[in-house]
């Protein structure tokens, strides 16, 4: 009688844990209205992450880039008063202004980029003047045109241009006035006022607010209910270029794994195929496969497809004395 086979036993594999992108779009689709098995439909996940991430409400803030900025909002708005005070100050370089804002043991390079996240840029000035703006050249053909003209044509045309001057200011329509009352006029001791700011431009959107966009253009949303739903209220325009240009690629947070995608499939089919090799150590998977790397990236590789090393536990083994009594025990009480 051939004794009974035992098949070997295998370690379901589990799930991939779900990138901070996927848990944007859960909540994105959740808070949309949609219900967990839409969205596990949708974007090819289980319900358990779909519910552990619902439950959460949040997911981990983005990482930031680059170095923290060197001056804060108060320091900015007192150096851009500084600068729209009087035209000496925004004539002055950039390390005298470092040099006047000392206490602020900063550079003339970060009082440029300051300054350029608010909107104003260095321009050239003309020495002669006293350091304005450079005036717009004229163009070459019409400085020689100029250069050939003798005493005689310049009279015809200056009375020429006064012929038509008036002629216009006879034959022209009365323009009727800007207001009906009386312009107001400004007293001596009150300042001069300035044009009303132009208009401000809005913020950009950010990588996750463009992805919550182009989420909801993809499952049917228009432009208007996009702009209506989502908090920061994007306009029209926004969403466009939203949706017609895709989003920038994230950030890698960490160094390139070690193992290929085919690689990492392959030690992971061989740890569920039998018993043995569960118990196997990360040591003797570094020497079994040749993959260059050892047993600390294995373990890592391991951790992050879900499998756990614990201590294998059996029961101890019985003298054979003990298992003569046990054994007429229940052949004794056997019913």
């Amino acid at each position: 009688m051939n004794p009974p086979t035992i098949n070997a036993p295998s370690t379901p594999q589990r799930s991939r844990n779900v990138t901070r992108d996927q848990k944007l779009q859960i909540l994105t689709l959740h808070r949309a209205g949609n219900p967990p098995k839409y969205i596990k439909e949708f974007l090819g996940i289980t319900s358990a992450q779909v519910r552990y991430t619902i439950r959460r409400g949040h997911v981990s803030p983005k990482k930031s880039k680059g170095a923290p900025p060197k001056l804060n909002s108060t320091q900015i708005d007192e150096l851009e008063e500084f600068v729209r005070s009087s035209p000496e100050a925004r004539q002055m370089s950039y390390l005298e202004l470092a040099s006047h804002f000392s206490k602020w043991n900063i550079g003339e390079t970060a009082i440029r980029n300051a300054l350029t996240k608010r909107g104003y840029s260095r321009r050239p000035g003309d020495p002669s003047s006293g350091g304005s703006i450079t005036p717009m050249r004229s163009p070459r053909v019409l400085t020689e045109f100029c250069v050939q003209l003798n005493d005689n044509d310049i009279n015809y045309m200056t009375s020429t241009l006064m012929d038509l001057s008036f002629s216009l200011v006879a034959h022209a329509t009365p323009v009727p006035p800007l207001f009906d009352q009386e312009t107001p006029t400004v007293a001596p001791n009150r300042p001069i006022p300035h044009p009303p700011p132009k208009n401000k431009k809005n913020d950009e959107l950010t990588r996750d607010q463009r992805r919550d966009v182009a989420l909801l253009h993809s499952i049917g949303w228009s432009y208007s209910q996009i702009s209506r739903h989502l908090n920061f209220q994007p306009t029209k325009r926004q969403i466009q270029y939203a949706c017609n240009v895709r989003a920038t690629a994230q950030k890698k947070e960490c160094r390139p794994p070690a193992l290929t995608q085919a690689q990492v499939d392959e030690l992971v089919k061989f740890v569920c195929a039998s018993r043995h090799n569960c118990q196997t150590s990360f040591a003797l998977f570094a020497e079994i496969f040749d993959f260059g790397i050892k047993k600390n990236a294995i373990r890592s590789v391991l951790a992050h497809e879900g499998f756990d090393s614990q201590l294998a536990m059996r029961k101890p083994p019985i003298p054979e004395k003990n298992r003569q009594i046990h054994l007429a025990w229940a052949i004794k009480h056997r019913k």
